[in-house]
């Protein structure tokens, strides 16, 4: 039996709260607030640089909306942590995946850029699904582990491919890619991680 770490068990307290408030017809701001605050808190990026990573992916978003050529045809979602830019999804040549990636080269604040999209037609409605169920277990699963990190870590699926992400140790990063790899469906995992050591 594994034993729910503070973290976790401090998750629980303000979920546990905000189900109660719901429940009786008063939800404030306050309770959003706190576990934002509490997230925020738990991040190993500083406020400022979650605020960048923001910025940087409306940018990047607007920046690719504003080639519509291209992006009419393409598939793409945009992360971004630590001002490091992650772009996956589809489009159907290889000049358009080198397009995307000067549009999002442009935007003011990216440390680095990996350029992830696949030369394909956009994933079906049902691998959709499929990589949101992924990225969903892997979360639980990281959430669950005992004295681990899971807030520190951004987990992204596409096609089956499960991009890692974060600030953390490399035992903490080589944890994170075993419980990945162990999840079903799972094709690939890549580790786009930087070390806090």
């Amino acid at each position: 039996m594994k034993v729910l770490s503070p973290t976790i068990k401090k998750i629980l307290r303000v979920s546990l709260t905000a189900s109660l408030l719901m429940l009786s017809g008063c939800v404030g701001v306050m309770v959003a607030g706190a576990g934002a605050g509490t997230m925020a808190a738990q991040d190993a990026r500083s406020v400022g640089t979650q605020l960048d990573d923001e910025a940087i992916e409306n940018r990047a978003i607007n920046a690719i909306r504003a080639a519509p050529d291209v992006t009419d045809q393409s598939h793409v979602e945009v992360v971004s942590y630590n001002r490091i830019v992650l772009l996956v999804g589809q489009t159907p040549t290889v000049s358009y995946k080198q397009k995307l990636a000067e549009l999002i080269a442009e935007v003011p604040n990216i440390r680095k850029v990996y350029n992830e999209m696949q030369v394909a037609g956009p994933r079906s409605t049902l691998t959709a699904l499929s990589d949101s169920t992924i990225t969903t277990k892997i979360k639980t699963s990281l959430l669950t582990e005992s004295d681990f990190p899971s807030s520190k870590i951004k987990v992204v699926t596409e096609n089956g491919e499960v991009f890692l992400m974060g600030l953390i140790s490399r035992e903490q990063a080589t944890r994170a890619s075993n419980i990945a790899r162990a999840t079903g469906g799972v094709q690939k995992v890549v580790q786009l991680f930087e070390y806090a050591e």
